[in-house]
């Protein structure tokens, strides 16, 4: 299952339909990953842990673009 999840998320990313970002959990500063560093993360295990309250974890979240796709949401 991690192997398919990565490549959707990768595929995804690659479209410019998710971001990844780094963020303490639970609720801190979502902060930005750039796309070579995230497709570097997304090929290891730690990504598709649960993090621990305190840790720094990966999220993704959808993007303008994707928005728009899915949403019928104007992304500019």
């Amino acid at each position: 299952m991690v192997l398919e999840a990565t490549k959707v998320v990768s595929e995804l990313l690659t479209m410019g339909l998710v971001q990844l970002y780094y963020c303490q959990e639970p609720y801190g500063e979502m902060r930005l990953i750039p796309d070579a560093k995230a497709f570097e993360l997304l090929s290891t295990g730690d990504v598709w842990r649960v993090p621990a309250a305190g840790a720094i974890s990966v999220r993704f979240s959808a993007t303008d673009e994707a928005a728009a796709v899915f949403f019928n949401r104007d992304s500019s």
